[in-house]
């Protein structure tokens, strides 16, 4: 036996003693005999394979494990039979089973088991189908399904299976989160709308609107998870389609193959060597490596593939046997029919082959060939074949692990680059974060990329909102013992700031100061919890509003009440109320501006038509809202205004008519928006309806005290009538009688002389004429009998004629449009006294030196006017004292459903101005 052999033999003796498995050493400098072929072999072996294969397979990498524990949702993963390999923080938090309980258990099986009662299983029919068969009856669809935990209680969970294929199998994913919080808060959200809802149909219009707008928050909460769960199919997609990158043999393993089968044949003297890898997909065929000792013997030509189907005997004896070995074509078996004209085809004399196997998975074979000579193999020679066949099977293997845990990485990184969450690991200092790693997601998050992240500290702890950073950095200093959470702003390289909720945990013990955590992005949850919170002050606000609102009848209390509830829904540098009066915008209430060194705007009179904005939109019962003064080109800077850079005036009406305006200012551009506006005008509306219950109890005041001031005056007004009647009566009717009487006792003594008596009797007729002359008169002014006979305006006539005798003041009466008017009696009499009133005012305040009666019929109304060029008086006062006449001309007027208004001024004479319906007196009987 050569040195060679004898070596081969003594190695192959030494591993059957011990009883180990017959590999090469694995330190390349092992010393190998003269001219050996094993020197090789050992380099390839020295990579320690089965290790890394392990940890690709089981998943033992650390920092994975922490990654995916840190996840919000439960994350697992089975094999191809449907058994768990991989179970995450969240499955265990879901299902309430450890790790540990759940490993090589069929998902399907822990699925079924705690199912919650009439509830369908987690997965489809088809998903359960593909856990032990086909993954094309996969969907991946979303489900909700509930489940019943360990501990008794249940929980409702978003349940999705994917597959991922790998070079060996089609691994199931599942991802699964908990949601029964989420539907809860669901339910409680409509347990508040329906008592909103309630509380609406008892409050105004405006406050229906909030209701509305929370409801559209609350959708738009809803578009945000629907989101999610989109981004979630599109990371399956493209799982699956990153894949498809994965099996790509390196160049350099094709080299070092060629070597091996180059170095061997040599050795050997054979011919021709090959390695078939074969395909494990589908029809059995072979990716083939070939060598030939010349260039003629090359069969394959390095045929890229070769269909091994026809070869059904040599594929059998490969799997059972491990090896095939004849020395010439005659020891073929008979069934071997394809492989023996194959092989007489090339005119191969010898034929061996072995199995490359690692870890009972078969990869290929490894075969050699004779075509000059027929050889005879012997036992070194196919022992030297094994050891190679599993040198190269280990390496293959290491080889496909390696291949792995790349898949596992891109296929991880695609599915940090789908959540909605950035995965970082950091160190903490006292400087700040000194971040190693960071998902390639963060710059879809912040528009800062992960090389930016990694340049230093102080792109983190810079963009940190101001009102933050305190606090941040006393949570990153003390709470480094146990897991961290926290939610604060950080400004994205657009400059706007997003809420972020911050979930760290320490690396490991030995490295304290290293943090593995999670960034999400919360801003659509902190601006729904915002619009909910700012909706909840609203409702409280229009409560309370209404409340004390319906408590008071005081307009200076409702318009404090409106001011301090305006204070409570918007933000606002300044708010204030303006009132209508003689066409100008009067302040009536203001808060705020003291900060500003506005303090003399309470008082303040303003001109509508300076300001357009409120003359057109205001003033018309519409809100303004101006965004940025300064780009407005219709805005008034005044000395009080300059400040404002934002602005909304909202009207308040009473009875659909403008009153006045509630006014909002802020110094600070683009302030305001449509949802102030809302939310205002919510309050308005109640304060408006407040505003006309206080007009009209006013009114109603006012009114029960003009009544009452009538009533006094109407008492006053008969003791006096009842004392002139009973003077004039004394003065007048009752001289005359006593005249009378003295006449009829004088007539009783002379009443035997008829010449007396005949003279007496011419004096006594005089007397009662006079007598029936005063009568006449008092019954005249107790009811003017020329109406009767005269009409309206033939009494006026003669009445202004008297008054202008009596007084010595020039009057005048002009009528137009009286022909064919007939008038009923009450009215006649009401529009007499009227005049009679007016005139006798003018003779005893007016000073006047003339005076004009004007009787008017147009359309369906008469109009009067009296008019006076005197001294006037103050009209915008109130009507009560010395004022009764005209108090009493009112009322008469209000009796037939007219208007009376009084026009006057100190120096500017007296107008006064009846109009009253008209309605033939014919037509009405």
């Amino acid at each position: 036996m050569t040195d060679h052999s004898s070596w081969l033999e003594n190695r192959k003796s030494s591993t059957l003693k011990s009883g180990v498995r017959f590999s090469a050493p694995s330190n390349p400098t092992t010393p190998t005999m003269p001219g050996s072929p094993l020197g090789c072999t050992d380099l390839l072996f020295s990579a320690k394979p089965e290790q890394a294969v392990a940890e690709a397979i089981h998943g033992n990498t650390p920092d994975l494990r922490k990654l995916l524990d840190c996840l919000p949702d439960g994350v697992a993963l089975a094999d191809s039979s449907g058994r768990i390999v991989e179970w995450n923080a969240g499955m265990e938090r879901l299902f309430g089973l450890a790790r540990s309980e759940v490993l090589n258990r069929s998902y399907d099986e822990i699925a079924r088991h705690y199912a919650a009662p009439a509830q369908a299983l987690p997965v489809k029919s088809t998903q359960r189908q593909f856990i032990g068969g086909s993954p094309s009856a996969w969907d991946g669809s979303v489900v909700k399904v509930r489940i019943k935990r360990t501990d008794g209680s249940e929980r409702l969970m978003q349940h999705q299976v994917f597959s991922i294929p790998t070079r060996d199998e089609v691994l199931t994913g599942i991802l699964a989160r908990d949601i029964t919080v989420n539907v809860a808060t669901e339910h409680e959200l409509r347990k508040t709308k329906e008592e909103l809802e309630h509380r609406v149909e008892e409050r105004t219009a405006a406050l229906s609107q909030a209701i509305l707008t929370l409801q559209q928050e609350i959708a738009a909460r809803r578009q945000v998870e629907e989101s999610l769960t989109y981004r979630l199919k599109v990371e399956k997609i493209v799982s699956r389609i990153s894949n498809r990158f994965l099996s790509v043999t390196p160049e350099a393993l094709e080299d070092e193959i060629r070597f091996a089968l180059q170095t061997i044949g040599e050795f050997i003297s054979a011919d021709l060597g090959y390695v078939f890898m074969f395909d494990k997909e589908g029809v059995p065929s072979a990716r083939v490596y070939e060598w030939a000792k010349t260039p003629s013997d090359i069969i394959l030509l390095d045929t890229e593939y070769v269909s091994l189907e026809p070869f059904g005997w040599a594929r059998q004896q490969i799997k059972v046997n491990t090896q095939i070995q004849y020395s010439t074509i005659d020891d073929l078996p008979p069934e071997a029919v394809a492989e023996r004209e194959f092989f007489s085809s090339y005119g191969i004399q010898s034929f061996v082959a072995v199995a490359i196997f690692a870890d009972d998975n078969l990869f290929g074979a490894l075969g050699f060939a004779t075509r000059q000579s027929v050889k005879i193999w012997a036992e070194e020679d196919v022992l030297l074949f094994r050891m190679v066949a599993e040198i190269l099977g280990k390496v293959l293997h290491h080889h496909q692990a390696e291949h792995a845990l790349e898949a596992i990485k891109i296929r991880q990184t695609a599915m940090l680059s789908l959540l909605p969450a950035a995965v970082y690991i950091c160190y903490q200092t006292p400087a700040g974060r000194i971040v190693t790693w960071v998902s390639s997601n963060i710059e879809r998050l912040t528009g800062f990329s992960a090389s930016q992240f990694r340049e230093g500290t102080g792109l983190w702890r810079s963009r940190i909102h101001p009102d933050d950073q305190a606090r941040v950095a006393d949570t990153f200093c003390h709470d480094m013992g146990g897991p961290i959470s926290l939610e604060y702003r950080w400004q994205c390289a657009d400059g706007t700031y997003r809420w972020i909720l911050d979930q760290a945990i320490m690396k490991s013990a030995s490295e304290p100061n290293q943090l593995v955590g999670v960034w999400l992005d919360i801003t659509a949850r902190h601006e729904s919890e915002q619009a909910e919170h700012e909706q909840r002050i609203l409702a409280e606000a229009l409560r309370d509003t209404a409340e004390l609102l319906n408590n008071t009848l005081a307009t200076n209390q409702i318009v404090q009440a409106l001011l301090g509830s305006v204070e409570r829904v918007v933000q606002c540098d300044g708010c204030n109320i303006m009132l209508i009066e003689d066409n100008l915008l009067r302040v009536v209430a203001a808060r705020g501006y003291e900060a500003l060194g506005e303090t003399n705007l309470l008082g303040a009179s303003f001109d509508v038509e300076k300001f357009f904005g409120l003359q057109q939109n205001v003033m018309n019962g519409l809100p303004h809202l101006v965004a940025d003064t300064e780009a407005d080109a219709n805005w008034c800077f005044t000395l009080e205004t300059h400040w404002i850079r934002s602005y909304i005036g909202l009207p308040l009406q009473v009875q659909g008519q403008t009153m006045g305006c509630l006014n909002v200012d802020s110094a600070t551009p683009d302030y305001f928006n449509e949802t102030h506006v809302a939310r205002l005008k919510a309050l308005t509306a109640q304060a408006s309806v407040a505003l006309t219950n206080a007009q009209l109890y006013a009114e109603t005041n006012h009114k029960a005290e003009r009544l009452r001031a009538l009533s006094q005056r109407l008492v006053e007004a008969q003791e006096i009538e009842r004392a002139r009647i009973a003077r004039d009566l004394h003065d007048g009717i009752g001289q005359i009688l006593t005249a009378l009487m003295v006449d009829l006792h004088y007539f009783e003594r002379q009443s035997q002389k008829p010449d007396l008596l005949l003279a007496r009797v011419s004096d006594s007729k005089k007397t009662v004429n006079n007598g029936l002359a005063d009568l006449r008169k008092m019954l005249s002014d107790l009811r003017p009998t020329m109406l009767g006979y005269l009409g309206l305006v033939n009494a006026l006539q003669q009445y202004v004629d008297n008054f202008r005798r009596q007084f010595e003041i020039s009057a005048e009466l002009e009528t137009v449009g009286l022909n064919d008017v007939h008038f009923s009696d009450d009215m006649e009499i009401a529009l007499y006294r009227i005049v009679q009133e007016a005139l006798t005012n003018v003779a005893r305040h007016a000073q006047a030196k003339h005076a004009e009666v004007l009787l008017t019929h147009v359309d369906d109304s008469l109009k009067v006017m009296i008019w006076d060029d005197g001294i006037g008086f103050d009209s915008s006062a109130p009507i009560l004292g010395q004022h009764m006449g005209l108090l009493g001309m009112r009322e008469r007027v209000e009796m037939f459903g007219g208007t009376f208004t009084v026009e006057s001024g100190p120096g500017d004479g007296t107008t006064i101005l009846v109009e009253v319906p008209y309605v033939d007196s014919n037509f009405a009987r």
